[in-house]
């Protein structure tokens, strides 16, 4: 990745160190300098480069969800650091990823008369 120091016109890049619990999807530990605008599908894209993952390699690129200092991660990073760190831009950002999880989706409805829904099963004492 590209150095923040070196003079040029490209966007503002920040120093991110970006980990996991999981043992599979696992990186060199180190500090990447990334843009500032990036957001989650480009984390991802790093991630999966990194890993091999992608293009010609026969494996499909996973998608990955990034928990920020206990927040997840919804924008760009450039939004996060305005919003919890302010001008500090030099402090890595400790980022860790996960893979991402599709949201369930519906089994089955069962249709019930609405006197079903009047009935409590607490008793009393």
């Amino acid at each position: 990745m590209a150095d923040p120091s070196s003079s040029g016109s490209g966007p503002r890049q920040l120093p991110v160190n970006l980990f996991t619990r999981s043992d599979s999807y696992a990186i060199p530990q180190s500090t990447y300098f990334i843009p500032a605008d990036w957001r989650r599908f480009q984390l991802s894209e790093l991630i999966n480069k990194v890993l091999g993952h992608g293009g010609d390699s026969g494996v499909a690129p996973v998608p990955f969800d990034f928990v920020v200092e206990g927040e997840v991660l919804r924008g760009s990073l450039e939004n996060w650091v305005k919003r919890h760190r302010g001008d500090d831009e030099e402090t890595a950002i400790s980022i860790e990823y996960m893979q991402s999880v599709m949201p369930p989706t519906e089994a089955g409805r069962w249709e019930q008369e609405d006197w079903v829904s009047g009935i409590s099963l607490q008793r009393k004492g």
